[in-house]
């Protein structure tokens, strides 16, 4: 294993949490249509599209995953294997979570909206 500079970890960060808060919005803004509820506060779902990348990765490296070891020829007749005890795909987690939670958060308004449509 190589070591990776803390300013390379803190940019890839920073590009991942932008991406999760795109994925928010998005997100955000599909659910928004189905449930046909208003765009307002859509800056929310964007911080929880960002906030929800690191959260995901995070948990990806502390949650136990069975073992999985991989083995891949090297090209000269031997063959390499890489086992983990994780799960291998961290922003696959946390870009699927960044999508998550604001979509839970347009089914909350949804559901606050109705109760509220209601006891009127």
């Amino acid at each position: 294993m190589f070591p990776i500079a803390p300013g390379i970890v803190v940019v890839v960060m920073v590009g991942a949490s932008l991406i999760g808060a795109v994925f928010g919005v998005l997100s955000s803004l599909l659910s928004s249509l189905i449930l046909r509820l208003s765009l307002r506060e859509i800056w929310k779902d964007a911080f929880l599209g960002a906030i929800a990348v690191p959260i995901g990765i995070f948990l990806v490296f502390i949650t136990p995953w069975p073992e999985n070891t991989i083995y891949t020829p090297n090209g000269f007749g031997g063959v390499n294997t890489v086992t983990m005890h994780q799960f291998q795909h961290p922003f696959v987690v946390a870009f699927v979570l960044a999508a998550i939670l604001p979509a839970l958060r347009s089914l909350h308004r949804f559901r606050q909206a109705r109760k509220n449509q209601i006891a009127h």
